[in-house]
């Protein structure tokens, strides 16, 4: 998969510009060892559309699914378990949005146009 990310413990920062591709287990690594106050991952799913995760307090994960054709993002905090299984589903090539909307959350929606 194709990953950017930035402040993950022992790894040099990857901008958005510049992702690499990472196998399951090293974005589970970079995921990892993001920094819980200002480390952020970023998948790209696919051209258009992006799957961006940052922790947050009490053990919650900020995700965000970016269209960048728009350009909007739609945004929910969720447990670390839910956070990890999307990262999976991005590994195998399912439909992250879908899965990720699925669940019983509640989404903020913002236009950035």
């Amino acid at each position: 998969m194709t990953i950017f990310f930035g402040k993950s413990k022992g790894s040099a920062d990857v901008p958005s510009d510049t992702p690499v591709e990472a196998s399951l287990d090293g974005a589970l690594g970079v995921f990892g060892g993001l920094d819980p106050r200002s480390g952020f991952m970023g998948i790209a799913i696919d051209e258009r559309f992006i799957l961006q995760l940052a922790h947050r307090k009490h053990g919650k994960v900020r995700i965000e699914l970016l269209d960048t054709s728009i350009p909007a993002f739609d945004a929910c905090d969720v447990e670390l378990e839910f956070a990890e299984s999307l990262i999976r589903a991005a590994a195998e090539g399912h439909d992250v949005f879908q899965i990720a909307r699925a669940g019983h959350y509640e989404w903020e929606h913002l236009d950035m146009a």
